[in-house]
């Protein structure tokens, strides 16, 4: 790493520590490049560069003409650093399925207990959104949510954080299920099932539900399961008819960031 490099992350680090810390609480503007640049003793670039760095992360959002801004914290913002260490390990439909498997059947059974009414509507919501999906990359966007919202009905901030890490890659399986009409239509009944479950307050029904909906990766997938994840998302891509590639598609379903705080 060169020196300006080191320099970037030290400022970022700084940066991210006093968001992190609540010394800057969202909906904040950070001070202007000039006078970030005078309290760390760096140049204006530098700065620049942290900032994006920071945007990368979900920390922060850039309005041109106005500033940088604090983002209100997201499960599925701020975990960059974690998917990229995934993606660099090469990460298969066996590793991400057999993760998602320990996480989100607990959380869909956390979600039946701790769930409330609220949290019940927003669900149902996500289904019928999921459910009229019109395009690949709204069936996807919306089988996302669906997860998310579950995640969320559960009330506990870290599992929702590690369904946030594995979002992308989450996204990658759904794209290779929806690849496969014949694999999608015995996957699809299940969100239904998981969501009745959980508006019924049956833990073990939700449980059961999610459990069979994500071990259907294992039992049609064939060799896929162990190929490299990037590998089999861009090949169902090309079978579903999509020719912007693999990043484009996952830029346009998984959110890159939160909803600015005012």
């Amino acid at each position: 790493m060169t020196t300006l490099a080191k320099t970037r992350e030290i400022v970022a680090a700084k940066l991210e520590a006093e968001i992190l810390s609540g010394g800057l609480a969202p909906g904040d503007r950070l001070p202007a490049e000039r006078r970030l640049a005078e309290r760390h003793g760096v140049s204006r670039p530098i700065i620049r560069e942290a900032l994006r760095t920071l945007v990368e992360r979900g920390l922060l959002e850039i309005s041109p003409g106005r500033g940088a801004f604090v983002q209100r914290p997201s499960p599925l913002t701020g975990m960059r650093p974690l998917e990229a260490i995934y993606r660099r390990g090469h990460a298969t439909a066996r590793e991400i399925s057999e993760a998602r498997l320990m996480v989100e059947c607990e959380t869909a059974a956390l979600a039946a207990r701790r769930g409330g009414l609220d949290d019940v509507r927003d669900l149902g919501a996500k289904l019928g959104a999921l459910e009229s999906s019109g395009t690949p990359e709204d069936t996807v966007r919306n089988d996302l949510a669906f997860h998310v919202a579950v995640a969320a009905a559960a009330h506990n901030r870290i599992m929702e954080a590690m369904l946030g890490s594995v979002a992308s890659l989450a996204a990658e399986l759904m794209v290779r299920t929806l690849g496969d009409p014949d694999v999608y239509q015995r996957s699809a009944r299940f969100h239904r099932l998981v969501y009745e479950a959980i508006a019924a307050r049956d833990p073990e029904s939700a449980r059961a539900a999610m459990r069979e909906h994500l071990s259907i990766a294992s039992s049609t997938y064939g060799r896929d399961y162990d190929d490299d994840l990037d590998a089999m998302a861009r090949r169902a891509l090309q079978r579903l008819g999509y020719q912007e590639g693999l990043q484009a598609f996952l830029r346009a379903v998984v959110p890159t960031r939160s909803a600015p705080a005012r």
